[in-house]
This record gives C-alpha cells, sequence and structure tokens, in this order.
C-alpha cells in the first residue's frame, strides 16, 4: 500500500527577519515557536512508518527560532537520524549563517538550501523590517556555509524585474558555489497578489537560460532536469514519476508551530476559505498524525484536488511532466483546488517542456 506521506515540513517558528516584498506569508513578524512536544508526535508517526522520510523545517525563516530553541526541536529527531530514517532539510535566506549554525548543520546531517534571487541588483526585494537590503547578509551566510565546505542548494524567484537577464543570473549561480538551482516564477500565493503572466516573457527566458546551460551545464538547474527525466520516460514508453492514481493523494502534511496540519502545500497554513474554511485538518497535539492523515479522502479540499488531478490527466496533454498541478496555485488563481490549468503550470512545465522540445 502506498504510504500516506514521505515527506512533511515543520514550522519551527511563524517569524522571519526579512520582509520581501514578495512574500506571501501574513504571520512573519510574529514570533510564534514551535515546542519540542510536536516534533515528539511526528516522530511517532514515522516511527510507526519505518521507511525513509524527508524533513524539512521551513518557516517563516527557521533560523529566526534561535539555535538553542532549533536543537531542542531537532534532538527528538536523533533516533531517526540514527537508523537513517530520515534527511533533514532546512531552507533559509542564509542572513543569521555562523560558524555555530554551520557546525549544528554538519553534526545533523542537514542539507541547506539557500534563497537568493541572483545578484545584488536581483535581490531588490529581500529586504529587512527596516527596508535594508540583506544581499551582504546573504553572501556572508553562504561565505560561511562554504568555508565549513557544507553543499547548499539555491533558490531564485524571478520577477518581472528580472525575467529579461536570464544569462546574468545562470553566470551568477555557477559562480555562487551552489550545486543546484530551483527557478520559481512570482506568482500569485498567499498575500502576493502579483505573478508573471507573460508567455513570451516567460519562454525567452527559459531559451536563454537553458541554451547557456546546454552548452556548459556547470550546476544541476532542476527545472531543466525535472522535465529532461520526464521526458526521457516518455520517449521510453515508461509512466513518468507525476502520473498519479487517481485514487490515492500526496499528503505532503505540513505542520504549524502550534501543531495544526494542513495538507497538500504549506502555503495553506493561515489561510482562509470559503469553501475550505481553514485548510487545517487536526492537531498533532490532540490526535496522532497517522489518524488525522488516515480520514484524508473525507477531507473536502484533499477530494477536491484528488478531483482536479483526474481533470488534468483526462484533458491535458502536459500531465505526464506535470502531474495535476499544485493545490496551492489551484486554489490562490482560482479560488478552488478542483481546477486544472494555472499560471504556474504554464509557466513552469508547458512553456519549458515546448523549450527543451525545441532546442533539442
Amino acid at each position: 500500500m502506498k504510504s500516506l506521506f514521505d515527506s512533511v515540513i515543520l514550522q519551527p517558528t511563524s517569524l522571519c527577519n526579512l520582509n520581501c516584498k514578495y512574500c506571501y506569508l501574513a504571520d512573519r513578524d510574529k514570533n510564534l515557536k514551535m515546542s519540542p512536544t510536536v516534533v515528539e508526535r511526528v516522530v511517532e508517526a514515522i516511527n510507526i512508518c519505518d521507511h525513509p522520510f524527508r524533513v524539512t523545517w521551513h518557516g517563516g525563516e527557521p533560523m529566526s527560532s534561535g539555535l538553542k530553541h532549533f536543537e531542542s526541536l531537532v534532538h527528538p529527531m536523533q533516533g531517526l537520524m540514527s537508523r537513517n530514517l530520515i534527511q533533514q532539510v532546512i531552507q533559509t535566506n542564509a542572513t543569521l549563517i555562523n560558524k555555530r549554525w554551520c557546525n549544528f548543520f554538519s553534526q545533523n546531517a542537514f542539507n541547506v538550501g539557500v534563497s537568493i534571487d541572483g545578484p545584488e541588483w536581483a535581490n531588490a526585494n529581500r529586504v529587512n523590517w527596516n527596508n535594508v537590503k540583506s544581499y551582504d547578509k546573504i553572501l556572508a551566510g553562504i561565505h560561511s556555509l562554504r568555508e565549513a565546505d557544507i553543499k547548499f542548494s539555491a533558490i531564485c524567484v524571478v520577477t518581472n524585474s528580472t525575467i529579461t537577464r536570464p544569462e546574468e543570473l545562470y553566470e551568477f549561480f555557477c559562480n555562487l558555489g551552489c550545486f543546484s538551482l530551483g527557478i520559481n516564477f512570482e506568482e500569485k500565493m498567499g498575500i502576493n497578489s502579483t505573478d508573471i503572466s507573460s508567455k513570451e516573457l516567460v519562454i525567452d527566458f527559459w531559451q536563454r537560460h537553458f541554451r547557456p546551460w546546454k552548452q556548459n551545464p556547470q550546476i544541476e538547474i532542476q527545472p531543466f532536469r525535472r522535465i529532461l527525466s520526464r521526458l526521457e520516460d516518455i520517449s521510453c514508453g515508461k509512466p513518468t514519476v507525476v502520473e498519479r492514481s487517481i485514487n490515492e493523494a500526496d499528503l505532503f502534511p505540513s505542520i504549524s508551530y502550534s501543531g495544526d496540519v494542513v495538507l497538500l502545500s504549506p502555503e495553506f497554513l493561515n489561510t482562509k476559505s470559503s469553501e475550505y474554511g481553514n485548510f487545517i485538518v487536526g492537531n498533532v497535539l490532540r490526535e496522532p498524525l497517522l489518524d488525522i492523515l488516515n480520514r484524508w479522502r473525507s477531507i473536502h479540499y484533499v477530494s477536491g484536488f484528488v478531483g482536479g488531478v483526474k481533470k488534468c490527466q483526462e484533458a491535458c496533454q502536459y500531465f505526464s511532466v506535470c502531474g495535476g498541478g499544485e493545490a496551492s496555485n489551484k486554489f490562490f488563481e482560482h479560488g478552488s483546488v478542483n481546477t486544472t490549468e494555472t499560471s504556474f503550470c504554464k509557466n513552469t512545465y508547458q512553456y519549458l517542456t515546448e523549450v527543451i522540445v525545441g532546442e533539442l
């Protein structure tokens, strides 16, 4: 039987020390911290499942909780780490990284993901609460990672002000020291209402990013790897990894600092809807996580999303590379998860697939 989940997102704190202009989080100015008891409840569920899991610490800014508090949250994971049952990942803006944090990452075998949008001119949206640019502090944190010989990936948010300079972005990340790069286009999400809607600009960006990468693939570009892998499966007549069964759901639970559980997307934390309520399906401090997950078929927005994936499977020629889209994009773009095509689908999967097929 398919496991109900093999990855979980934990929110150690709602607080972020930055106030990025495109951020979707409403409560990032509040210092609300997770208790170790919440982590203990998650560990109980992972122990019962007894197979490898990915645990992602995601905020807010996870490091805003402070090293001492963060150590108390990771401590319940020690038994799982000793049995190689979890891989821990932290997604961070890197501004708080220093030698002590690097020692902690090394001792606990953390994978580190850094959010940075490119050279200084590309990071105008990444400011602190006093509207001061964070670029120098991000680079200082990355320098600490490199000094400690800690591998890190990077995530870049492409906005309307940076989408016309893809070659400069690629060159920057090749020199940054990251081994892998994720690329997200600014999108309507949470309290952020701006997105990129120009097909011409997106296609031009992908073409001008893919060509120098194809000539000199110095680092892994995650969107390229993803699409190329799925196109290879299609060419070999194999189903791709994203062709979901319509009778299953990748529940992808996210657990807030208070123990509240939302499914399908961390962006549903602190989100309210007239149709789906607050998206919270339970709390691990009051009920075992597996009991919460086991009733997924009766949860309105989860069953609705599965219905939307079925529609995608029946109607969309890109389903084999997309897999039915993301619940959060469907909701924030259309107000419902039981829908099909989104701007995210087009920008991230459809246009890139067309570009790669054309370039190859």
